[in-house]
């Protein structure tokens, strides 16, 4: 059985590129059947928060696809970004390294 964090991931990981980050924490919290406040207890309860589950899925959907090769605007865009800027700072955050020079590596 998923804990609530997986869940909140598998369904943050299918709607970012689709929904404003606004509206992420309800439309999930609504997927899941329970109140924002109930699933903000619920992580709590698991030691996380709905922004640090929401980073990772980011960071994870980031890392995938420039594996993949797809251009940086368009990852930027996948991982739920609304500007490249804010993209790259937040993956230099993440990793030390520009997207392009994390590309570069993994060829």
């Amino acid at each position: 059985m998923l804990t609530v964090s997986q869940r909140v991931a598998e369904k943050a990981r299918a709607m970012i590129p689709h929904c404003r980050r606004s509206r992420l924490r309800r439309r999930i919290a609504k997927e899941l059947a329970m109140s924002v406040r109930t699933l903000t207890r619920r992580l709590a309860a698991e030691k996380t928060t709905f922004r640090r589950v929401l980073e990772q899925v980011r960071f994870d959907l980031a890392v995938e696809r420039l594996a993949e090769g797809l251009p940086v605007t368009i990852v930027a865009f996948d991982a739920g970004y609304s500007n490249l800027s804010g993209f790259c700072h937040a993956f230099r955050r993440w990793t030390g390294a520009s997207p392009k020079t994390a590309m570069r590596k993994a060829a």
